[in-house]
């Protein structure tokens, strides 16, 4: 992903700093952002290099188009252990191809936090006109179905404008 950080624009980043300015648990934390699968013990020396207590895995939305196979999913598993066992606060950007099954285990664990990316091109225009279903299928592992009005997920309270992810700065 292209984009503009503090200290320059670049492509093919593997790690950058800055506070979390998305409306997560984690806000306005000092974060390491980590892009792609990376080794955990390379990400805690970093973190520890810029002080950041709060670790985003999948930045740039690099864990996008992977395909989750188990040798990926295992390595996932892997650094999320070391980290949360090291006891630095965890966002992990996933998407809807992710099995959220497969990471079961760290889901009662108050450092964890999933940041569930749902693309919406031009959502700004559609937004009177979608509302967004939250459902499996019929009596399959939900309770019942939520539904919400896109227009009201979109309150400006909880929108991070894009300048607002200017003030990161590429260390690697």
């Amino acid at each position: 992903m292209k984009r503009t950080y503090k200290n320059k624009p670049i492509e093919d980043v593997s790690y950058f700093i800055g506070n979390e300015v998305e409306k997560t648990p984690f806000y306005g934390r000092k974060t390491l952002f980590v892009v792609g699968l990376r080794n955990p013990r390379k990400i805690i020396k970093k973190a520890n290099d810029f002080t950041c207590r709060h670790i985003y895995l999948g930045a740039n939305m690099s864990f996008k188009n992977i395909d989750w196979n188990e040798g990926k999913t295992s390595k996932l598993r892997e650094i999320l252990d070391v980290l949360l066992d090291n006891r630095f606060q965890v966002t992990l950007d996933i998407s809807k191809s992710f099995d959220l099954s497969t990471i079961d285990s760290f889901i009662n664990n108050e450092y964890f936090h999933i940041m569930y990316s749902l693309p919406i091109p031009n959502a700004e225009k559609y937004s009177k006109a979608i509302t967004i279903k939250i459902d499996i299928g019929f009596n399959k592992t939900n309770t019942g179905v939520w539904c919400n009005q896109l227009e009201k997920l979109m309150d400006p309270l909880v929108k991070t404008e894009w300048s607002s992810y200017t003030t990161d700065e590429v260390i690697e």
